[in-house]
């Protein structure tokens, strides 16, 4: 048995190793990510074989990301972390699942393990990553519609301030959450997800100086509109956690996307502003960006 445990605060460090020892772009390889959803996905881990495992259990069905190794190129190492975890499952009586492989990690699998592995794309899964100069500048013929929505914002809001999100005033940021949410339920659209991801921000919020995020509010009409919040999740990728804002304000989330991206990560490379869900809303919202691509994720199921 690997003896999976939940995940803690003072696990941080050992996360940041591992990932730190790989190139990953994808949205999961963030300990604030993980930290955060740790309660909607009962997130736990364990440590086989210089490897990093990660085990969520969404709506109980038990999968784990791919491992990650302090040594990256070693083959065999990687190899026997999945087969002692492979070992692990079977003892449970569960079948081996990998979610959120990646393409170079599907290629890896597949020569380390010919023919044992069956591979689905996960199309509401897969990261959107954005070119950050881009998103920073809003230059182009295709990204005119999104300057226009700002020059009417700052026309309409010339006195909007950014406010960086601090320790200090997490409780604006939190009033305005539940203000966002209670516009969610007096539309009827507050799903369990959002409760969910109600409780993760929360957790993020309050923990935010043991965290390594940075963030933002909005402020104009005399309240705050709109929050964001990400952080570094390789040397030159931004991965955006969160963005709320409210709807009826025309041209908010472009203002708050690209003020947050100059006011913190302006050497960033890339802009990760994770997956659409499968919602057909979210995925024109995201494409309208125009993304660089989008990074592929499969699910492995051991044959």
């Amino acid at each position: 048995m690997l003896g999976f445990k939940p995940i803690e605060l003072t696990d941080k460090d050992i996360f940041k190793r591992f990932f730190a020892a790989n190139h990953n772009q994808n949205s999961e390889c963030t300990f604030t990510n993980l930290y955060m959803w740790r309660k909607c996905y009962a997130v736990r881990w364990a440590v086989t074989d210089a490897h990093l495992i990660v085990e969520p259990n969404a709506f109980e069905s038990s999968w784990i990301l791919p491992p990650y190794g302090l040594n990256p190129d070693d083959d065999e190492q990687f190899a026997a972390a999945l087969t002692h975890t492979a070992e692990d499952y079977c003892f449970r009586n569960k079948r081996l699942v990998v979610r959120a492989v990646t393409e170079d990690v599907k290629e890896r699998m597949e020569r380390l393990f010919p023919g044992r592995f069956d591979f689905t794309e996960e199309f509401e899964i897969e990261d959107y990553i954005y070119d950050a100069e881009k998103l920073r500048t809003l230059a182009g013929r295709k990204l005119s519609k999104k300057r226009n929505h700002i020059n009417a914002f700052k026309t309409a809001y010339p006195d909007y301030e950014l406010l960086p999100l601090t320790p200090f005033n997490v409780d604006r940021a939190l009033d305005y959450l539940e203000r966002w949410m209670g516009e969610r339920y007096r539309e009827g659209r507050l799903e369990d997800s959002l409760l969910c991801e109600r409780e993760a921000i929360y957790d993020a919020l309050y923990n935010m100086e043991a965290l390594d995020f940075k963030g933002s509010m909005l402020r104009a009409d005399n309240r705050i509109i709109a929050m964001t919040f990400g952080e570094m999740v390789n040397e030159d990728t931004v991965v955006i956690h969160i963005e709320k804002a409210y709807s009826e304000y025309r041209g908010l989330y472009p203002v708050i996307n690209q003020d947050n991206l100059n006011l913190y990560w302006k050497n960033a490379v890339y802009v990760n502003r994770e997956e659409d869900m499968g919602l057909e809303g979210l995925r024109k919202a995201k494409q309208s960006y125009y993304p660089v691509y989008l990074l592929k994720k499969y699910r492995a199921v051991l044959k």
